[in-house]
């Protein structure tokens, strides 16, 4: 029998947010809506992991955002790929991601971009 993965209203909040904003800044340079979400989940998951330190961010951020275990992996696998495609706009959408995330919480994650 396995156990259903849960996430505390706390850990919600955070991701919700953090995807939030990795949507927004992804979506102003990356012109396909599916390279987007799947660079946001990535970004979402590393943050959660490195800088809340949210166990099992992967699983934790799928069930939050309504991912199936298969999407999810697609998302996560396809990050190589479509940060190859400009290297240069993924830098600009990482930056803008920080300030972002900055503007709406407060905090500051550039000790923790990639």
């Amino acid at each position: 029998m396995s156990a259903a993965i849960t996430v505390s209203p706390k850990d919600e909040r955070t991701i919700l947010t953090l995807f939030a904003a990795a949507r927004r800044a992804f979506s102003r340079q990356l012109d396909d809506s599916g390279d987007v979400v799947a660079a946001a989940f990535f970004w979402t998951g590393w943050h959660a992991t490195a800088a809340y330190k949210i166990k099992a961010p992967i699983a934790r951020c799928a069930v939050t955002l309504g991912f199936d275990a298969a999407t999810a992996a697609d998302h996560h696998s396809a990050y190589a790929r479509i940060e190859s495609l400009d290297r240069e706009k993924f830098a600009r959408a990482k930056a803008d991601f920080v300030d972002i995330y900055r503007q709406m919480t407060g905090e500051d994650l550039s000790e923790f971009n990639i």
